[in-house]
């Protein structure tokens, strides 16, 4: 009797629940448009270049880099080993596109975020 009634509390809160999860989907920040995207890419394009191979350079160092965990103090998950001057560059590169532009590297790819 007692896992009958639990079910029933978890199936009535999923009925009720999710259409309050798809209007709070709606409430986040709007996605941009594959042309504003672009438009970007295009725009800075040799800096995109720029940050994709100095991620590749850096992926034994690091997984993500952006210009918040840049400027942390103290410095931590590898980026500690990144000089200033690398630091600095990427402070350049990802404020002269987005101040919130993110890098996530790995093995397989870069990925770019914000």
């Amino acid at each position: 009797m007692f896992t009958q009634i639990i079910r029933l509390y978890l199936v009535t809160c999923v009925i009720l629940g999710a259409p309050c999860l798809l209007r709070c989907e709606q409430a986040t920040l709007p996605m941009p448009k594959d042309a504003e995207l672009v438009d970007v890419f295009r725009t800075h394009r040799e800096a995109f270049e720029r940050l994709a191979a100095m991620g590749v350079e850096d992926a034994n160092t690091t997984t993500y880099i952006s210009t918040e965990v840049l400027n942390e103090e103290p410095l931590t998950d590898g980026r500690e080993m990144l000089s200033s001057t690398r630091r600095n560059e990427y402070k350049r590169l990802l404020a002269s596109i987005r101040p919130d532009l993110a890098i996530w590297t790995d093995w397989y790819r870069i990925t770019f975020s914000y």
